[in-house]
């Protein structure tokens, strides 16, 4: 839909105003790199919350408002997409000014590796994304350019997400003096992208199978691989892994079916109840599974359900005790004393 500029005046003359009083743009991103010779050099670079801070409290003092929203949309393939829009609002005079809305890929080109930031995992590349995308369409609809020691053109966006610029047409070339003695060649190391597809889903889906934790698994790799994270791990690294984890698991198992046979051995003798007994129980309400395989819940009603046996059993002997004749005050030093078989 065409936009009608002529009935934005008082938005336009208000935006003037305010961008009279715009501070001076921050540069609080740090981003380090190593030139040809391997010499690290660091450089500062605007983030989207520096524009932000420049700009917010002289749009606020002059009724503007700035909303960067993001909506569902689906092509005529039916895949799901976003757009980032930049909508720009005059409060006084609720003139609204829309800005040409920007694409953003779906998730899953992330997740595949489709797209790919260096060195992220697809959450954060997907995030880093947007923000990029946010802090160029906040930059456009209000005409701010970036600090000039920072005159990104293009080639210096990889600063912020690790990739490799072509210079070739912005600088002169130089010739190289012929190097005394090739460098050995050293084999690539797989892309981060590529190691944490196929590591880290298999790394969760092991620690289902295997009913471990994060921090057990961190627990893990710091005794096996020196504290390495997963995304790193060579393929045979992997299959120690998943070995440890089973491992783990089965002493996780161990521990906990002592725990259990300790916990059913001091309930049945505090409460006097025998093992026959108990089996019934575990016959009748839990479909005779093996007590070791009961769950933790289970395992809490099965105990409940040993005590209401005693109970039962301690009336059962004071019942038949008032019927044989014993006065009520002495059932409680009668009661151990009688054989209910």
């Amino acid at each position: 839909m065409a936009i009608d500029y002529a009935q934005l005046g008082k938005l336009a003359s208000a935006l003037n105003k305010a961008r009279l009083d715009f501070k001076p743009i921050s540069q609080s991103g740090v981003s380090k790199y190593k030139d040809k010779k391997g010499k690290v050099h660091e450089r500062n670079y605007p983030l989207l919350s520096d524009y932000h801070e420049a700009t917010t409290s002289a749009l606020a003092k002059h009724d503007i408002c700035v909303m960067q929203p993001l909506e569902e949309h689906h092509d005529e393939n039916g895949k799901h997409y976003q757009v980032l829009k930049t909508i720009i609002i005059h409060g006084e005079s609720g003139q609204v000014y829309e800005a040409p809305a920007c694409r953003i890929p779906d998730m899953e080109d992330f997740r595949s590796g489709k797209i790919t930031f260096y060195q992220m995992n697809f959450l954060q590349a997907f995030g880093s994304y947007i923000s990029y995308v946010k802090k160029y369409a906040y930059c456009a609809a209000l005409c701010l350019s970036a600090p000039k020691e920072y005159d990104d053109d293009g080639s210096l966006g990889h600063e912020e997400y690790g990739y490799t610029p072509d210079t070739s047409r912005t600088k002169p070339k130089v010739t190289q003096p012929k190097p005394r003695e090739a460098a050995p060649q050293v084999a690539p190391r797989l892309s981060a992208k590529t190691v944490n597809v196929a590591n880290e889903d298999k790394a969760t889906r092991w620690m289902e199978l295997y009913q471990l934790t994060v921090p057990e698994l961190q627990a893990i790799t710091k005794e096996h691989f020196n504290g390495e994270k997963v995304r790193f791990l060579n393929a045979q690294q992997m299959e120690k892994l998943k070995g440890f984890m089973a491992a783990q698991a089965k002493v996780k198992q161990n521990i906990r079916h002592q725990s259990i046979n300790v916990k059913v051995s001091n309930c049945l003798a505090y409460h006097g109840v025998s093992e026959e007994d108990a089996e019934k129980i575990r016959v009748k309400y839990f479909s005779g599974k093996p007590l070791l395989s009961l769950s933790d819940g289970e395992i809490g009603e099965y105990l409940q359900l040993v005590e209401q046996l005693a109970q039962d059993i301690e009336e059962a002997k004071a019942q038949e005790l008032v019927a044989s004749g014993v006065p009520a005050n002495s059932l409680a030093q009668a009661i151990d004393t009688v054989d209910v078989n």
